[in-house]
Parts: structure tokens; C-alpha cells; sequence
């Protein structure tokens, strides 16, 4: 992984406390799915989908991928997609 992408997530990661509890608790659940699918399946297909497609899906299907490198998940596979095309 880059150093600086590394370096960022690092910071990303010092502003845990700032998440709201509800949309922590949100976050937690997905954090257990997706770790329940890889351990009794061997990987996890993530789609993200936004309105236009235009970079919200893809954003979060970058960082998604970003975090399982740097959390060292292996069979994480992401993707985006949108309902229009712009």
C-alpha cells in the first residue's frame, strides 16, 4: 500500500470517536456482516449504488477496497454502479 494512502487512513482512523453512535452502531453491523460472509464463504461481493453513478459509489467503492488492504481482509471485492448514467 502507499505510504501516503496508508498515512491518511491512519489519520482517518484518529477520528473514530467523532462518529455519532447510531451511525457507529450502523457501521458495526456491516463491519459484522461483511466479516461473517468472509469467514463462511471465503470472500464478499460489496456494490455500492448512487443516484447518477457519478462518484459517490465509487468513492465509497475505493475506500472500501482501501480499508480491507489496509486491515489486510482478503476476498473483499467492491464495486459501484448507478441507476443513470451522467
Amino acid at each position: 500500500m502507499y505510504k501516503k494512502l496508508e498515512s491518511t487512513i491512519e489519520d482517518l482512523i484518529d477520528g473514530f470517536d467523532d462518529i455519532p453512535s447510531p451511525r457507529k452502531r450502523s457501521l458495526e453491523e456491516i463491519a459484522r456482516f461483511v466479516n461473517k460472509e468472509i469467514h463462511s464463504s471465503g470472500g464478499v461481493e460489496i456494490n455500492f449504488i448512487c443516484t447518477h453513478n457519478s462518484r459517490r459509489s465509487q468513492m465509497a467503492q475505493i475506500w472500501t477496497k482501501a480499508a480491507a488492504e489496509y486491515y489486510e481482509l482478503k476476498g473483499v471485492e467492491t464495486f459501484s454502479g448507478g441507476v443513470e448514467t451522467t
